[in-house]
């Protein structure tokens, strides 16, 4: 994704055939430098600090910045009636790259400060993981509509408050009788938590579980749904219908 983000900042600014590089690089010397500035101080907010998130934030930013840029000169003038006189397709790309930007950071925070533990936990204990506090209290068995199921109780704190409850299972359907895993999930915008039941271990009533922590994983498809939302809206541009209409008399 590095050099599509690249190269999706300067397009949006070059003019086929009619531009200089040099020049746009001078114009655009001071976003570069704010891009990787923000980039710097960015991975100071995450638990900790990656050069990785570096990049991944400075490509994102830059790809922000330059749409940004590319917008504010195609409008030139703030005004409703300026707005109004742009096309979709240019809204349409706006709206697309910025999915970009979003799938970028999704990706490289996923990829660098998400964490999975496998670990063996009696009742009461607990296992930390990015001041994320997972408490196991146990697990009993629960009947379900056509299956039978070992249920795990967890509770997550974190800055000493409860922000999750979690109960994973592990079902056994009674046609099949296959055993299967259901993982408990608390979903957020910024970050995800997942527990597996795996199996019991010894006679203190612990279970073997697996426990993940995956940071920013929404803004994967959350940039997905940028981009195609960006795309219809490209669709939408009556210059389209206009050529298409042409086209089809042309032919007639």
């Amino acid at each position: 994704m590095a050099p599509l983000a690249f190269v999706v900042g300067l397009g949006v600014l070059l003019r086929w055939k009619n531009d200089d590089i040099k020049a746009l690089g001078k114009r655009l010397l001071w976003v570069a430098v704010a891009c990787v500035g923000i980039a710097l101080l960015i991975p100071f907010l995450m638990p900790f600090y990656a050069w990785g998130a570096v990049l991944g934030v400075m490509l994102a930013m830059w790809t922000v910045a330059v749409t940004f840029v590319a917008f504010q000169q195609r409008l030139q003038v703030w005004s409703w009636q300026r707005l109004s006189q742009i096309p979709n397709g240019f809204y349409g790309m706006t709206l697309a790259h910025l999915g970009i930007a979003v799938f970028v950071i999704g990706i490289t925070f996923t990829s660098v400060y998400s964490i999975e533990r496998d670990v063996r936990l009696a009742p009461e204990e607990t296992l930390d993981l990015f001041g994320y506090v997972f408490k196991f209290h146990g697990v009993k068995q629960t009947d379900g509509p056509n299956y039978q199921a070992q249920q795990a109780y967890l509770t997550v704190e974190y800055h000493d408050r409860i922000v999750a409850e979690l109960h994973p299972q592990k079902r056994v359907y009674r046609v099949q009788t296959m055993p299967m895993t259901e993982a408990a999930i608390d979903a957020g915008l910024f970050r995800d938590l997942f527990v597996a039941i795996g199996e019991p271990l010894g006679d203190e009533g612990a279970w073997s579980l697996r426990i993940y922590y995956k940071s920013f994983i929404r803004w994967i498809w959350l940039g997905g749904v940028f981009m195609a939302a960006g795309g219809l809206l490209a669709a939408t541009d009556r210059r389209y219908r206009i050529n298409n209409k042409k086209a089809v008399a042309a032919h007639a």
